[in-house]
């Protein structure tokens, strides 16, 4: 006859150090990937975003950007003819002076949508720009005033 006090004492330690490692492998925390952005990505981000902000007329550049569905017909060449466009495309090719990083932007309404050019989100076909498969570095900032909200985020990517 099988002792079964053993038996019952065994199936007790077993089950106990099933718990234990299940508690051990989902308290413990694992190995966490941080990633970081690059120090010259962070202070060029930084330099645009603060300029931005305390720059007048690039607030209003931002304030009184236009939307795809403000331009008539709406496709890329339009939007990049808009001089509020030209100025912060300027500006910013300025701030960065580096040849080894490049950099998009999009200018969306404070519920972050109708964003231009909307590069992330391909429904409008004419306004599709492909972002590069690279690490892409963002950092949103939001400019209002009494009569406008806007959401400005920055991409910034390394070119080699």
């Amino acid at each position: 006859m099988v002792n079964k006090k053993g038996f019952v004492h065994t199936i007790e330690a077993v089950i106990a150090i099933v718990i234990l490692l299940i508690f051990i492998f989902t308290a413990l925390p694992g190995e966490k990937i941080e990633q970081t952005t690059p120090d010259n990505i962070k202070l060029i981000q930084e330099k645009i975003t603060s300029e931005i902000e305390s720059n007048t007329s690039l607030r209003n550049s931002i304030l009184l950007y236009p939307f795809p569905s403000q331009l008539l017909p709406p496709n890329l060449e339009t939007l990049e003819q808009n001089r509020y466009r030209q100025q912060l495309t300027s500006f910013i090719k300025n701030a960065i002076n580096l040849q080894t990083i490049n950099f998009d932007y999009t200018v969306c309404d404070a519920q972050n949508t109708n964003c231009a050019p909307d590069f992330l989100n391909p429904v409008n076909a004419d306004l599709y720009v492909q972002l590069p498969n690279k690490d892409i570095y963002a950092k949103s900032i939001m400019i209002a005033n009494a009569t406008a909200q806007r959401v400005f985020r920055l991409y910034l990517w390394e070119t080699f």
